[in-house]
């Protein structure tokens, strides 16, 4: 048994934020982007989710070497915060 809590991912983690982020690959129309001034608000409004979205992205980089782009930084932003604010019911 894991001791890790049920916080909605699959077995492994990290699959399914990398399947999410080549989702977002996938969509590479520059109009498609969101505005940065969006990520600038996450980062104000959830510092929290934010700072771990950064330790996130430098964790990639640096053994992946891959760069995460403010879409993607948005997207982890949301889902960090959703799930570390979710309330049991």
């Amino acid at each position: 048994m894991s001791s890790f809590p049920n916080i909605g991912f699959v077995r492994d983690p990290s699959k399914n934020v990398f399947e999410k982020r080549q989702l977002l690959r996938n969509k590479h129309q520059k109009s498609g982007e969101l505005d940065d001034s969006l990520l600038a608000f996450m980062k104000i409004k959830y510092n929290h989710a934010y700072d771990t979205a950064e330790r996130i992205a430098t964790y990639l980089h640096s053994k992946k070497g891959w760069t995460l782009n403010s879409d993607d930084k948005f997207y982890l932003v949301l889902h960090i915060w959703r799930v570390t604010n979710r309330q049991e019911n």
